[in-house]
């Protein structure tokens, strides 16, 4: 009776708005940090004396410590409680960053990069495992979607400030700044952040190794899993391609403009995933249903990235308003972490949760790919002893965009079998 009483007391009070709040500001810092080198991409390659694929490998080492450790991330956060990794995660997230901020070795700084990721595992996981705790289920993909607005705004900080910053001062300078962020943060996480209002989950007993790996055997074993990972894929691939590393240099070549007046204009395709998450989120819950946004938001997706890249616009307004749909289209994520909650028992949500986190996430293992093509289709155009790319390598290297949203198209339409928003498999 005592625990219903204080599960009742907290679940009506503010405090589950300021815990789960507190602590996706991870994900806003994550965010931040993840953008930086896209911003910053032609001061890195000039001070680093690299090309194209190089600066993706590095920024693209981020990814495999970030995809690496999503079910590691979700087992721990399901043992050991979201406060604790939250805690450590950002705190490491900042010493990395002052690493990279210092490196001259491009192994030292594809090293801590991946480091950085590794932290950042828990940077929506731990929120999203909280919010299971604190909130009711049903309002899951909207809180997501609020989540991942949160997201968009580190995002944008971690450009249009970033990039204004380092035209008063160096690059390394700018990401050294960056990391005193994670100092603040730790703090108050440890002062703040609560796992649950309930004290048994506080202080449940630790499953065995045999027991942990059963979860991730569970969450595998559900197709549906792997079929809603591919629609998280699909999201996420071509905002990791564009917007976390080339989108900014290709603005800048199309328009022939600065590199803090493209993070501007870059900056709408974050305006556009943050005002379109909670609200494509709303929307699912809304119409009862998880299908129907995935595939609107793909098709928005389609449309608006090969008008951008192929059309030959010129217009700033029309620009900007295809980067904001552009973004628009990745805002059916949190759609699919709602379907991950649908589709699995509560024991094992935080694995799940990891699970489509690694699947989302994994899209971004593109930009290796683009840079690639960027440097193979490279023109020999040179600007201080640092490789120049123009319109001709981004079209032929961003064709991947559009066949990512037509593989998301045949996946909600194809193979994920709707929910209704409801759990079917508690």
């Amino acid at each position: 009776m005592q625990n219903t009483k204080l599960n009742s007391f907290y679940k009506n009070s503010v405090i589950p708005f300021v815990i789960v709040a507190i602590s996706s500001t991870f994900y806003l810092y994550e965010f931040f940090l993840r953008v930086l080198p896209g911003v910053l991409s032609y001061e890195i390659m000039h001070d680093m004396q690299i090309d194209a694929a190089t600066l993706s490998m590095i920024g693209t080492s981020f990814y495999y410590g970030y995809i690496t450790m999503q079910i590691p991330i979700g087992l721990l956060c399901d043992r050991f409680g979201p406060k604790k990794l939250l805690t450590i995660s950002v705190a490491t997230c900042s010493i990395a960053t002052v690493i990279f901020a210092y490196s001259h070795s491009i192994l030292l700084s594809a090293t801590a990069r991946a480091v950085v990721g590794v932290a950042s595992a828990a940077a929506l996981i731990a929120p999203l495992t909280l919010a299971t705790k604190w909130y009711d289920k049903k309002h899951f993909a909207l809180i997501t979607g609020m989540v991942q607005l949160l997201g968009c705004i580190g995002a944008i900080g971690g450009g249009v400030p970033i990039a204004a910053l380092s035209q008063h001062t160096s690059w390394r300078q700018s990401i050294l700044w960056s990391a005193v962020i994670g100092g603040v943060l730790t703090i108050l996480y440890i002062l703040i952040i609560k796992d649950s209002p309930n004290k048994e989950d506080n202080h449940k007993k630790h499953r065995s190794f045999k027991e942990e790996l059963q979860k991730v055997k569970k969450v595998a074993a559900n197709i549906q899993n792997w079929y809603t990972g591919i629609a998280a894929m699909c999201c996420w691939a071509p905002i990791a391609v564009f917007s976390e590393l080339w989108g900014i240099p290709f603005l800048m070549d199309l328009q022939k403009i600065d590199n803090a007046a493209a993070a501007s204009e870059a900056a709408w395709v974050w305006y556009g995933i943050a005002l379109g998450s909670p609200i494509v989120g709303w929307f699912s819950d809304r119409i009862s249903s998880r299908r129907i946004p995935i595939a609107l938001c793909a098709i928005i997706g389609l449309i608006s990235a090969t008008i951008l890249i192929y059309a030959h616009v010129e217009s700033v307004i029309t620009i900007e308003t295809l980067l904001f749909f552009f973004g628009l289209s990745a805002a059916s994520q949190p759609v699919t972490f709602g379907l991950i909650v649908d589709n699995n028992p509560d024991e094992i949500i935080g694995t799940a949760i990891g699970f489509n986190n690694m699947a989302a996430i994994s899209g971004a293992l593109l930009q290796v790919l683009v840079g690639v093509l960027i440097s193979t289709m490279w023109q020999g155009k040179m600007l201080s002893g640092t490789p120049v790319y123009t319109i001709y390598e981004f079209k032929y290297a961003f064709a991947v965009i559009p066949c990512i949203s037509l593989l998301a198209i045949f996946t909600a339409f194809f193979l994920i079998k709707e929910t209704d928003c409801k759990r079917v498999n508690n």
